[in-house]
C-alpha cells in the first residue's frame, strides 16, 4: 500500500462532493424561479399616483389615478458569473498567498540546511572536530577544552536546526 492510495480516496472523495454540490444548486434554480424576492426572472416595478387636478370648465377637482408599472429583466447568467467572480478574487489571492509563503518557508529551511552543513563541515575539517574525537576514543585520559567548546558549538549548532526542519 502506497502513500498514493489515501490520496487517490480522498481526491475521489473531493471530486464526489463537487458534483453533488453542483448538481443541488442546479436542482434548486427551479424553486428560485418561482419565489419573486431571490432575484430570478421577471420583476415589475409598479407605482400608483393620485393626482388632484381642477376642472377648467366646471372649476370641480377631480382626482385622476396613474399607474405605472416598469419591467426590469431578471438576473442574467452575466450577472451571475460577475458576483462569482468577484467572490472568487480573495479565494484565488488567498491560495496564492499561500503557495508563496510554502515556497518562501521552503527555500528558508534549505537555506538553514546549507548553512548548517557548512558550519558543521568547517567544525570537523577546519576545527579538527573528527581529529580530536578520534583521539579520546583512543585515550580514555584525553581531556582537551577545545574538543568541549567544538562538541557544544556542534550541539547547539544541531539543536537550533532541528525545529526549523520539523515541520
Amino acid at each position: 500500500m502506497s502513500v498514493q492510495e489515501p490520496l487517490n480516496g480522498w481526491n475521489i472523495k473531493r471530486k464526489l462532493l463537487i458534483v453533488l454540490a453542483i448538481a443541488g444548486v442546479i436542482a434548486v434554480l427551479p424553486v428560485l424561479y418561482r419565489v419573486n424576492w431571490v432575484g430570478f426572472g421577471a420583476d415589475s416595478n409598479k407605482s400608483v399616483t393620485i393626482e388632484e387636478v381642477i376642472n377648467p370648465r366646471d372649476g370641480k377637482i377631480v382626482k385622476l389615478t396613474k399607474t405605472t408599472e416598469h419591467f426590469q429583466s431578471g438576473k442574467t447568467l452575466w450577472d451571475w458569473l460577475g458576483l462569482a467572480g468577484t467572490l472568487a478574487i480573495p479565494i484565488v489571492l488567498y491560495q496564492f498567498q499561500r503557495s508563496e509563503k510554502q515556497q518562501v518557508d521552503i527555500t528558508s529551511r534549505e537555506e538553514a540546511m546549507l548553512a548548517y552543513f557548512k558550519h558543521i563541515s568547517e567544525l570537523l575539517i577546519d576545527k579538527e572536530l573528527k581529529l580530536l574525537i578520534t583521539k579520546k576514543q583512543e585515550d580514555t585520559n584525553f581531556k582537551d577544552p577545545k574538543l568541549n567548546a567544538l562538541l557544544d558549538a556542534a550541539r547547539a549548532c544541531t539543536l537550533s536546526i532541528l525545529p526549523t526542519q520539523a515541520r
